[in-house]
């Protein structure tokens, strides 16, 4: 049997340089385009928009980096 990763790696190499929404255990959500992940789901994103969890707070950020262990769900846009 083929361990948990080995089909999350092939979904997250499949959906790499695209657009994708990322909402974290913590409430916000971030939008932007995928270019690195790990192992352990760590993300590198680019032209991403910060949304805080009021919904009235955003930010641009150009270079995001979000730990693998805050992501909620990853949703492609």
């Amino acid at each position: 049997m083929k361990p948990f990763f080995f089909y999350q790696d092939h979904f997250l190499r499949k959906i790499n340089n695209t657009f994708i929404l990322v909402e974290c255990k913590e409430g916000f959500t971030c939008n932007g385009k995928l270019k690195k992940f790990d192992a352990q789901l760590n993300m590198f994103m680019e032209n991403s928009v910060l949304t805080f969890r009021n919904g009235v707070f955003f930010k641009e950020i150009k270079h995001l980096f979000l730990k693998g262990n805050t992501v909620k769900y990853i949703r492609i846009i």
